[in-house]
């Protein structure tokens, strides 16, 4: 029996999780990261797979704990280890953002058997700040649910700009480019939207241009392909954090995912503006739809999961 936590199976935490259910209305209360918990859990329906629990008694733990998010949760169930509880720790990938932060030495105890991590990008960048992790760390991307995003027939308008933790003016700047060649730009910004919202400009737009330095996985994109929308990303290169020492450099820091498939990159607004002349031609190339049914559905993104996680 796999078990799977987001969170301590304590009096304390439970109470916790109890209180959350009546104040934030989280559906099915998942703790954690909730889209790759909700991913996860829905995938595990799609394939069948019943051989798990979550949230479960002290009595029904099962001899390997996979902790999805949570420093805490890891420390825990490496006492249940240590107690001889349970015989196998795999965790990620929301055990912790930044390779620095408070008790980060915890990823190199050698009861963890495997950590996953949203990105290969975000992988490597773990195991520079950390080498001892090198060997025992996989990319694991979380899935999206492909009948909840399904493009609907209509006449696309728009060129959707999503800004993501910077300056305004970028996307101020980039809708002139837009404009100047004959594109509607309609901008949303990162935490100022809701979900039908963006569904409906997704759904209207003919691609989205996205601006954001650093992204472990970046399940907005993902989303927008399987609204058929193929993504022109900013490709950043270097993205600092003020609040740790952290500084993460290399190549699609803010977009580890895009691909020839579903979309390109951009160094520079050249670039951009090279990309958006030659829309016409480019999009022949894109199906981002059939790469997200290809590749990241909650089905194959959790049935990666168990290969990874079981193998």
């Amino acid at each position: 029996m796999l078990t799977i936590m987001t969170e301590p199976l304590s009096l304390y935490y439970r109470s916790r999780v109890y209180m959350r259910k009546f104040i934030r209305k989280i559906p099915n209360n998942y703790g954690g990261h909730y889209s790759v918990t909700r991913s996860l859990f829905d995938g595990f329906d799609r394939i069948d797979f019943k051989e798990y629990n979550y949230r479960p008694s002290m009595k029904n733990i099962g001899e390997h704990v996979h902790v999805l998010s949570g420093i805490s949760t890891l420390n825990y169930a490496l006492e249940l280890r240590k107690k001889g509880i349970i015989k196998r720790i795999t965790t990620g990938p929301n055990t912790i953002a930044f390779p620095d932060e408070q008790y980060y030495e915890q990823l190199k105890n050698p009861n963890i058997d495997l950590i996953l991590f949203p990105s290969k990008m975000n992988a490597d960048y773990f195991c520079r700040y950390i080498p001892e992790l090198r060997g025992k760390v996989r990319a694991f991307a979380s899935g999206i649910n492909e009948e909840e995003f399904i493009p609907i027939e209509t006449k696309r308008k728009y060129v959707l700009i999503y800004s993501k933790n910077v300056d305004n003016y970028w996307g101020d700047y980039i809708s002139y480019i837009l404009e100047k060649h004959a594109f509607k730009p309609y901008i949303i910004r990162y935490g100022s939207y809701n979900l039908d919202e963006y569904k409906r400009i997704l759904n209207r737009s003919k691609f989205m241009i996205s601006l954001s330095k650093h992204d472990t996985q970046g399940i907005y994109l993902a989303e927008a392909w399987a609204m058929d929308c193929p993504t022109i990303c900013f490709n950043s290169h270097f993205c600092s954090f003020p609040s740790t020492a952290t500084y993460v450099e290399g190549n699609q820091i803010g977009s580890p995912y895009v691909c020839e498939e579903n979309g390109a990159l951009f160094d520079s607004i050249t670039e951009l503006e090279k990309i958006i002349s030659e829309y016409e031609i480019r999009k022949q190339a894109w199906h981002p739809r059939e790469y997200v049914l290809k590749h990241m559905t909650d089905s194959v993104c959790s049935q990666h999961f168990l290969d990874l996680v079981l193998g």
